[in-house]
């Protein structure tokens, strides 16, 4: 500590409470670089470190909104006791504008107050033109740095190309994303974003980037569910799964419910999503957010994901994992200020606490028969939560699991501590997202199977590729005719066929929305009933109809009638004479 700080505390009249007296000290280390919060606060002397280090951390994350009201207010030329520490003013200035109030008396205290209405003014004005209303608002818009706001088209409600069209009707002007093929380019644009600006983002689908003072709470396309208001990083794990239409997937913990929506959009409302969370309320607002979003794919279940039984035939056919687990959160820290990116909470057995929680959640997520990719991530920036993780799961599954690359064109890639972490993928401030984490697993030697479409008449099964729904209904209304006859074509060849009546009615349902493939084999229906003999007269009357009837037809028909008859008369007699003949 400064000396003269030293001075300061040391008279009576200027005494502050040790609490801002070691603030101030660690601060000033800080600033200096000569070390990190957390360290800093483990070597002091004070006694109740989390209230210690919160402070600390609050006052670094509210800098900058403190340093624009200190230079708003010309504070520092009016008060020149202020000025010998700017490091004691600004924890003050947080504890008196953002904290609890300040808690000492002294001669710092008066000289704050004298000018309370000037710095309560400043404070309301950054707000105002901030177009905010809450402390933590502004904070966010001011320490974000170059974050932007992103905003996910919702492929179950509209396109992206409807959305940006209404953009543009209010005023906005686009940039697409084949606007940034030169390295740089796009992290050049967001950071010169303006007012009334809207780009694409070029590494995830329909996500569209906005100004970071953005309000979109009453706009109608948020209001409606066209647009989901997610962070880049978090639209990473279910843009890297992409199951294909039709996928079982299991969303392990889902809640608020994001990563399923974003799913369900993937998937087209297809398939199944098997959503799970442990928190009640969070679950609650879960379907809240579903509905909205237009999810009826989605099976959500206040449930422990790690007391599922993988054996259960219900998740027989589940081929796709997304395992985003409660971790530290210390990656929310990096959008705020890279000071305080540590998390005090996050000591050394906490965190071993999690990766234990999080090595457990992610191997029973590989023990699922037919489970094929699987998606782990968090929105933590240690390495014991991301690759310590990876790598012991890995050591456990190096027969059956491996990693795939993760966004290959992304720059920030997994710490190098084992074979292969650059397959991971790391998110940042400086990437313009949240802090967060994602690695991809594939499972050697996986068997595709049979997905599944939920369509409007009802499941359709097909392998690998899209059929009509109609097709499915055909063949599964053959399937349940279990009894079969024997008929006979014209050539007296037997061949199988349903028995029962409601085939003749599938066929002619079938008929009517669209012919059968070339696979399906052909059925030709009869009616059990008719005997072969039946069949013949039926088709010599046919015959006969189908034939003209004339003058001379008719006359031939009676004379061949009338010449049968007359045979059959002597032939009659010429048998009888014969009997009487032996009879003698």
């Amino acid at each position: 500590m400064p000396s003269f700080i030293k001075k300061i505390y040391s008279n009576d009249g200027l005494m502050t409470s040790v609490l801002y007296r070691t603030t101030a000290d660690i601060i000033e280390q800080v600033l200096g670089k000569r070390g990190s919060v957390k360290s800093l606060v483990l070597k002091s002397n004070y006694q109740n470190k989390k209230q210690l280090y919160a402070i600390t951390c609050e006052t670094l994350k509210y800098r900058d909104v403190i340093l624009q009201i200190i230079a708003g207010t010309d504070l520092l030329r009016h008060e020149k006791l202020l000025a010998k520490s700017e490091t004691i003013t600004l924890v003050l200035l947080y504890d008196f504008l953002f904290g609890r109030g300040i808690q000492t008396g002294g001669q710092f205290k008066k000289a704050l107050l004298n000018h309370k209405a000037a710095l309560q003014a400043e404070l309301a004005r950054l707000k105002v033109k901030a177009k905010v209303t809450k402390n933590e608002d502004l904070l966010s818009d001011l320490q974000s740095g170059s974050i932007p706001r992103y905003a996910r088209v919702n492929y179950l409600k509209t396109t992206p190309q409807n959305v940006v069209q209404h953009f543009q009707d209010e005023g906005y002007t686009f940039s697409p994303k084949s606007a940034f093929k030169q390295p740089g380019s796009f992290h050049k644009a967001v950071k010169a974003i303006q007012t009334m600006q809207l780009l694409q983002d070029p590494h995830i689908d329909g996500l569209l980037v906005f100004p970071q003072n953005t309000d979109f709470h009453k706009h109608p396309l948020y209001i409606d569910g066209s647009i989901i208001l997610q962070d880049k990083a978090s639209c990473v794990p279910a843009y890297v799964l992409s199951p294909p239409n039709g996928s079982h997937v299991i969303d392990c913990c889902a809640a608020p419910g994001n990563k399923t929506s974003h799913l369900a959009a993937i998937m087209a409302n297809t398939g199944k999503i098997f959503s799970f969370d442990l928190d009640k309320k969070r679950l609650e607002t879960m379907r809240s957010l579903t509905s909205k979003a237009g999810v009826t794919s989605a099976e959500l279940t206040h449930h422990d994901f790690l007391t599922v039984d993988p054996k259960d035939p219900k998740f027989a056919r589940v081929q796709y994992m997304l395992v985003d687990p409660s971790c530290s959160g210390s990656g929310i820290y990096s959008r705020l200020d890279p000071l305080t990116s540590e998390n005090m909470e996050a000591d050394d057995d906490r965190l071993a606490n999690l990766a234990s929680f999080q090595t457990k959640i992610l191997t029973h997520a590989m023990s699922f028969p037919a489970v094929k990719k699987v998606v782990y991530s968090t929105c933590s920036v240690h390495q014991q939560e991301n690759e310590d993780v990876v790598a012991a799961v890995l050591r456990d599954h190096r027969d059956s699991f491996t990693l795939d690359t993760v966004l290959p064109d992304w720059p920030r890639r997994g710490l190098d501590i084992f074979a292969g972490a650059e397959k991971c993928a790391r998110m940042h401030a400086d990437d313009l997202t949240n802090g967060f984490f994602v690695a991809l697993f594939s499972k050697i030697g996986a068997v595709d199977i049979d997905l599944d479409v939920q369509t409007e008449n009802g499941t359709l099964a097909f392998d690998g590729q899209k059929k009509h729904a109609t097709k499915r209904k055909y063949n599964k209304e053959i399937a349940q005719h279990k009894d079969t006859i024997d008929i006979k074509d014209k050539g007296s060849k037997s061949r199988k066929s349903t028995a029962k009546h409601e085939s003749n009615v599938a066929q002619n349902e079938f008929k009517s929305n669209e012919e059968p493939p070339s696979k399906i084999p052909k059925v030709v229906f009869q009616n059990p009933q008719i005997t072969q003999s039946a069949q013949k007269r039926k088709r010599k009357k046919a015959r006969r109809k189908s034939e003209p009837v004339t003058k001379t037809h008719k006359k031939t028909i009676k004379r061949n009638d009338i010449s049968s008859s007359v045979a059959n008369k002597r032939l009659k007699r010429k048998s009888n004479d014969n009997t009487s003949v032996v009879a003698k």
